[in-house]
């Protein structure tokens, strides 16, 4: 394999390693809000709580997938491995 071609693929590798870190961050972070809003709500969880948190997640899911391209990286990312080469 050519060496540059090795070096863009460790790098992509690396970016959709960290990408998927900060997306279980960002789980995370959610389910410790969902656990908060339920203790605090007590047993029921009105569907208004609900509707803001899947509206949340939706938003949060399009701004993310707008920032990619169609190889799962940034403008910027692209760039940088054009520039590698």
């Amino acid at each position: 394999i050519d060496p540059m071609k090795a070096l863009e693929n460790r790098v992509l590798d690396s970016q959709r390693e960290m990408a998927d870190l900060d997306n279980l961050e960002e789980i995370k972070a959610m389910n410790k809000r969902h656990v908060q809003m339920l203790s605090a709500a007590g047993e029921g969880f009105d569907a208004d709580a609900k509707a803001v948190m899947a509206a949340r997640q939706a938003r949060e899911k399009a701004q993310q997938d707008d920032n990619l391209n169609e190889h799962g990286i940034t403008e910027e990312e692209e760039q940088l491995i054009k520039n590698i080469k």
